[in-house]
């Protein structure tokens, strides 16, 4: 009996040194980063707390600003808490703050939500290799200082890596009832939300992604899109098709679209102000040509290509090809 109790003590002393010292190296990490950032400016610097022994690595972080001074771009929040289960530590359970801000140099956006969570899982490997990410918002509100805004009732986006593909992940997106608030509702002309966003594809990058990667190596060389499909009252886009980086970093490849119903989007990129009203009779004339071509008048399909460094959608060319890299 005394060999047992003797046995209890040790291991309880070794997870006590466990835990201690994984807080430890976790504070010291997180802290060091955070330092680093802030070094390279426009990052202030938050407290970060840690709790949760003995079952678990439980991180705080206070106030963050983060600022891009050559963009202008700031994102602000109240703060963000990790949770880690001390005997799994690459899975972590985030929960930000439930309001976002991020200041442009023309407006402020704020978003604020229900649920606001996500979770990160990463290799238990030198790099930290990424695994997997979930993001999860439920019922997001988005406002601009300008007066429009918009609000949803669910959106959540997965990244997971692909067995035997090191950098490659597939990404997956849902959206459900993303409509605008009263404001903007007048300015496109509709109220009418988008009642679903699908989207399915992945990306490949030259180097798995990581926290303790080479940043260097994290190259984007590849996006494919199974399909992506967004429905909105009788109008329906579907997008398929993939880019790759050529020798330059810019994008090479085809997506090909489709609109159903194209003809309701018309009126609503008139009130919005991306098409003048003296020349939505054009544009309709030569996309009603264009759809003749599919043999269906309200479906309307063109390819959107990037080939030699440029883009064109469909015959309209649209200018230098996208950097992937």
């Amino acid at each position: 009996m005394r060999k047992l109790i003797w046995a209890g003590v040790v291991m309880v002393m070794l997870w006590c040194g466990y835990w201690a010292a994984a807080t430890y190296a976790i504070r010291t990490g997180v802290t060091q980063g955070i330092t680093d950032a802030a070094r390279d400016g426009g990052f202030a610097v938050p407290t970060v707390t840690m709790a949760g022994f003995p079952t678990t690595f439980d991180i705080s972080l206070g106030a963050l600003d983060v600022a891009d001074p050559a963009s202008g771009i700031r994102w602000q929040s109240a703060g963000v808490q990790a949770q880690a289960a001390a005997w799994q530590p690459w899975h972590v359970n985030i929960l930000p703050a439930p309001a976002q801000t991020l200041i442009l140099p023309d407006q402020t956006i704020t978003l604020t939500a229900a649920d606001l969570r996500g979770s990160l899982t990463v290799a238990p490997n030198r790099h930290l290799d990424l695994q997997h990410v979930t993001t999860t918002i439920v019922q997001p509100v988005i406002a601009s200082s300008l007066g429009w805004g918009a609000r949803g009732d669910l959106a959540e986006v997965k990244i997971a890596a692909k067995e035997g593909a090191p950098g490659s992940y597939d990404v997956t997106l849902v959206a459900e009832n993303m409509g605008p608030d009263a404001s903007l509702a007048a300015l496109i002309g509709t109220d009418t939300p988008i009642s679903r966003i699908d989207l399915a594809g992945s990306a490949v990058f030259a180097h798995p992604l990581g926290p303790m990667a080479d940043p260097t190596m994290q190259r984007l060389m590849a996006v494919n899109v199974g399909n992506l499909r967004m429905v909105w009252g009788q109008v329906t886009f579907d997008l398929t098709g993939g880019i790759v980086a050529n020798a330059g970093g810019l994008a090479e490849g085809r997506f090909d679209i489709a609109v159903q119903n194209w003809r309701s989007l018309i009126p609503a990129l008139v009130a919005a102000g991306v098409i003048k009203p003296e020349v939505a009779p054009t544009i309709t004339g030569f996309l009603n040509a264009v759809a003749a071509q599919s043999g269906d008048p309200d479906l309307l399909q063109l390819p959107l290509i990037y080939a030699n460094g440029r883009g064109a959608l469909g015959p309209l060319p649209l200018g230098p090809a996208p950097r992937l890299n």
